[in-house]
């Protein structure tokens, strides 16, 4: 007569599957969670400094900096806005 059903090393295996998935995807999950933190700081730096770029903000600890290339008639302008850890910089070209 057969038995119906799993063994016990059948319903063990499932579960140490189960397990490696479920562990795997709250990795992934708080990857997830920083790098949209991450996105949500670096966005709002963005922000500011179109806004100081545009005249519509003052007071942002901006550093700006101008470099002029030997080989290339253009001038590069470079500003940078310091978040916490994170920096926020543009470039700006212009023809000499």
């Amino acid at each position: 007569m057969k038995e119906r059903g799993f063994t016990l090393i059948e319903v063990l295996v499932a579960l140490v599957i189960l397990a490696t998935v479920l562990v795997a995807f709250l990795r992934l999950q708080g990857q997830a969670i920083e790098s949209q933190r991450r996105a949500s700081v670096l966005l709002e730096g963005v922000y500011r400094l179109d806004a100081w770029l545009k005249g519509e903000v003052q007071g942002l600890p901006v550093k700006e900096r101008l470099s002029s290339l030997k080989e290339w008639p253009i001038k590069v302008h470079r500003y940078a806005l310091n978040l916490g850890n994170q920096e926020i910089v543009f470039y700006r070209y212009e023809p000499k």
